[in-house]
């Protein structure tokens, strides 16, 4: 009898392991927590009066966080009187409704005169107003002049494209980095260099030119694509060595009403690791991206309908997208009407281009099944705290232990205050499938044994 039940036990596990590999699982998501202080209990802010405006004061339109990995330093854009991203020291926070504490270590602007310049602060040709620029991130792996790291933003109007941009004060080397403090900021930069799509198959992607958001695939860096159409020259001008570098890119529809600041589908491109044009004190240095395999449908991450439908029922729209760093998780904020909603995908992307992209669904609210995969897939942020019905930006720190936040004024929140606030991530450890597999067989063994007590102390 007790190997009868053994048996069964096992042809139970391995039933459930057949079922469950005969459709596409979602996957287990981090625990999130907001970060409050310790006087009332309230939500840490991360905010700066410092500045063109002076004050940080994100547009619902416009708003994107971006964080420098090498440095620490939080990127807040804000489109107020020009396009102004301040750089902040998010060790500098406060809570709500305690003393204010200046987190600003500089701005950078990039639309109006005087604030970005061909190539470097010093010596700088002034290049009058730019394309206001979307999705500011941080590229830890573009070197400039053996300085390396470049914010990278993409770009609105004409061609699809991006801007790479170092911060340094006047008369530092070009490709130089100097974020600045609090105790002594900066409101310097440099654009040194535009990255230009080169790839033929942009037609039908929706509202052409106008590509909102940017995410380099962080975990990956630069790597050499294989079986992939533009092979060891991604253009016929670059004279590259192939290497490349992956970014998520978000593209805009002219739905639900006409041109905005939003995207519905998400692409995969690549960009050459070196430039074809490299910066100087007078000129921009250039560079080119493609859709992966020079084919959009080669390159497609996750279509408009189905990002859509991660959140079920609500038409939203993306407003900012962050890759996690422990595990390449590709993080959605959308937003629709008075709400936001947090959304997130795996992909799998394979080297070789041929290979279709596939992602999984990450579910980041386990409450309503136990713990595991398979309750809902995506979280209002109102769950966290009711200020941040205004959400606008996301990103991630750089180890994956903080999610960002960047909340815009909303009139359906009393109280709220615009600033930057914060949510604590705890990625659990998830046990591999042998393991998962092992513990369930265990499960099963044990409550057939101690149903088996249970019955003989009955008799």
């Amino acid at each position: 009898m007790k190997r009868f039940s053994a048996t069964r036990a096992i042809l139970a596990v391995a039933t459930a392991l057949t079922a469950g590999s005969a459709a596409r699982a979602d996957v287990a998501g981090p625990s999130f927590a907001i970060r409050v202080g310790g006087i009332a209990g309230e939500p840490m802010l991360i905010d700066g009066h410092i500045g063109w405006t002076s004050n940080y004061n994100p547009n619902p339109g416009t708003a994107n966080l971006g964080f420098n990995t090498d440095t620490g330093t939080l990127y807040a854009r804000e489109n107020q009187s020009g396009t102004e991203t301040f750089r902040f020291d998010p060790s500098y926070e406060f809570e709500k409704g305690q003393p204010f504490v200046e987190a600003g270590k500089g701005t950078m602007r990039d639309y109006t005169n005087g604030y970005h310049f061909a190539g470097a602060v010093s010596g700088g040709v002034d290049l009058g107003n730019s394309k206001s620029s979307f999705g500011w991130k941080y590229d830890p792996y573009m070197t400039t002049n053996g300085y390396s790291g470049v914010i990278v933003a993409g770009q609105s109007g004409n061609t699809p494209h991006y801007q790479e941009y170092v911060t340094q004060t006047a008369g530092q080397a070009l490709g130089q980095v100097n974020e600045g403090s609090v105790a002594s900021p900066h409101n310097t930069g440099a654009r040194v260099t535009v990255v230009t799509l080169t790839s033929t198959s942009i037609a039908g992607l929706g509202d052409a030119g106008h590509w909102y958001e940017l995410a380099p695939d962080a975990p990956r860096g630069q790597f050499i694509p294989t079986n992939d159409a533009a092979t060891a020259d991604i253009a016929s001008n670059s004279g590259g060595d192939g290497t490349v570098g992956r970014y998520f890119m978000g593209i805009s529809t002219t739905t639900p009403s006409g041109s905005g600041n939003w995207f519905t589908s998400v692409y995969a491109v690549h960009a050459d690791a070196t430039r074809s044009v490299e910066p100087t004190t007078t000129t921009v240095g250039a560079r080119e991206f493609y859709f992966r395999d020079n084919s959009a449908a080669q390159a497609l991450v996750i279509s408009g309908t189905d990002f859509e439908n991660l959140v079920p029922s609500i038409a939203d729209v993306g407003k900012d997208m962050a890759v996690d760093p422990v595990n390449g998780d590709l993080y959605f904020l959308s937003i629709a009407s008075n709400t936001a909603y947090l959304t997130a995908i795996r992909p799998s992307i394979s080297d070789d281009s041929d290979v279709a992209i596939t992602y999984e669904v990450v579910d980041l609210d386990l409450t309503d099944n136990g713990g595991l995969p398979g309750g809902n897939v995506y979280r209002a942020l109102t769950d966290f705290h009711g200020d941040l019905v205004g959400g606008v930006g996301l990103t991630f720190n750089g180890d994956g232990s903080r999610l960002y936040i960047a909340v815009s004024a909303n009139a359906s929140a009393s109280g709220e205050v615009t600033a930057v606030y914060a949510l604590d991530v705890t990625h659990a450890a998830v046990p591999e499938p042998t393991t998962s597999a092992l513990l369930l067989l265990g499960t099963v063994m044990m409550a057939g044994a101690g149903l088996r007590r249970r019955r003989a102390a009955a008799a």
